[in-house]
């Protein structure tokens, strides 16, 4: 049954923590997600009041949470979809959503600590923008032409300085629809979809520890998605597609389903000496050794905690490096480039005049 009516509104990140947990909550509770969610948006005002209320008159229309969760603009990440999936079929569904939780907040938590390492040094590359704007239009033609009527040889950089002041018009706007794009960026980071691979996800991976902490929550809700699913008597093949879905990464996906294929023909996930630059060490290791006496599952959850600790570790070294160094590559950055832009005209002035 495919659920087209009422539409969801747009679900930020901090939309979608509050609706996995008041589900979570639901289902630990025994109480019908219907109705649950129905009482709750009546508790809840605005979008996110909007957003239970969809959800639970899909489910009381007779969808089940997956159906309801689906919906055509994509506004539900397709890999909380698939964790939802993992965990209905698993039989622990409350399981699945609290390692969900667990991935987004810490998510949500590293995307507001960026915020907040960026506006000190952005302050102070708009500063130092101000006043290289006002010096290669104000001060640099005086000294110029200081070094002109002096009849001594204009130096190159002061020419470049000199360039860049009658050219003004043309490039400043530069810095101001950086930050604008950057400011878009960063609102666009907001939405749910961050969870799932989107241009903004990729973007934030790219900062330095933060990289690190996606890769380990992602690989521990691959590790723990497939201990809940092997515990519960899943079949290998099933299990490693529901688990590569529930990562949000393609290239997980496509390797879970690799493995997929072979397992269901009897294979060996991995031949002798291959490597995985999707799956660790561990993982690898702990996934080619079979389930002998049932322990695969225990192996699995413990992995599992071991990089959520890792990716805890990872979130808190991003909280106290990250500021230092944005601020040393940004503002640090700016404010040299513009104390050599007023030095180096200086020096070269003063030393043709005492020449």
């Amino acid at each position: 049954m495919q659920m087209t009516s009422p539409k969801l509104p747009a679900v930020s990140l901090d939309d979608l923590i509050a609706v996995n947990d008041e589900i979570q909550a639901l289902v630990r509770a025994g109480v019908p997600l219907g109705k649950g969610l129905l009482d709750g948006s009546r508790d809840v005002g605005g979008r996110l009041g909007r957003i239970t209320r969809v959800l639970a008159e899909r489910i009381e229309s007779g969808a089940s949470l997956g159906e309801a969760l689906a919906d055509e603009t994509n506004q539900i990440p397709p890999m909380y979809r698939a964790i939802v999936a993992a965990g209905i079929r698993s039989g622990r569904l409350a399981a699945a959503l609290e390692g969900m939780a667990t991935s987004a907040r810490r998510l949500a938590d590293l995307r507001r600590m960026l915020g907040t390492a960026l506006v000190y040094p952005l302050v102070v590359l708009s500063v130092a923008y101000a006043v290289l704007i006002l010096f290669v239009t104000q001060v640099v033609p005086v000294i110029r032409a200081l070094v002109v009527d002096a009849g001594r040889p204009v130096p190159w950089f002061m020419d470049a300085l000199a360039r860049a002041g009658e050219s003004v018009h043309y490039w400043w706007p530069t810095l101001p629809a950086l930050l604008m794009l950057l400011g878009l960026w960063w609102l666009a980071s907001r939405s749910a979809a961050v969870l799932s691979p989107t241009p903004v996800s990729i973007g934030l991976e790219w900062i330095p520890w933060v990289r690190a902490a996606a890769a380990s929550g992602r690989n521990a809700a691959l590790a723990e998605v497939l201990a809940l699913l092997i515990e519960h008597g899943v079949p290998l093949p099933e299990g490693l597609r529901l688990a590569g879905n529930a990562s949000g990464n393609r290239r997980v996906i496509r390797e879970t389903e690799r493995l997929a294929v072979a397992a269901g023909r009897g294979q060996p996930l991995w031949k002798p000496g291959e490597t995985s630059l999707v799956f660790p060490p561990l993982l690898r290791w702990l996934m080619s050794s079979g389930d002998r006496g049932g322990s695969l599952g225990k192996s699995l959850h413990h992995v599992a905690q071991t990089y959520h600790r890792r990716a805890a570790r990872q979130v808190d070294a991003a909280r106290v490096y990250l500021p230092a160094v944005m601020t040393m590559l940004l503002g640090g950055g700016a404010t040299l480039f513009l104390a050599l832009c007023l030095y180096l005209p200086l020096v070269d002035m003063l030393a043709k005049m005492a020449g």
